[in-house]
């Protein structure tokens, strides 16, 4: 994954910055419609973009987010793939 070869100190400024949307429901909140909007950029670039591919780009990129935020919210105790990894696992693939 892209963070394997973060230098330590990005890695901690990453942390401290997802601890930051973790804790403001605003920023959650925002975090949420980025990750939509986000999703809907991937699908309008793809050259076809059916129901799968819509709920695909959606998936994929909520795992993303839930992934960061489940870290943050563990104040960064939990080991960062593990997060992705359990929430990309819980896309079934």
């Amino acid at each position: 994954m892209w963070f394997a070869s973060m230098p330590p100190d990005e890695y901690e400024e990453t942390l401290l910055r997802w601890r930051i949307i973790a804790g403001t429901p605003s920023l959650r909140r925002r975090a949420a419609e980025f990750e939509r909007e986000t999703a809907g950029m991937i699908v309008g670039a793809l050259p076809t973009s059916g129901t799968a591919e819509v709920v695909q780009a959606g998936a994929y990129l909520a795992a993303f987010t839930t992934a960061l935020l489940a870290w943050a919210d563990s104040g960064g105790e939990r080991k960062l793939d593990e997060v992705f990894d359990e929430a990309f696992g819980a896309l079934g693939g």
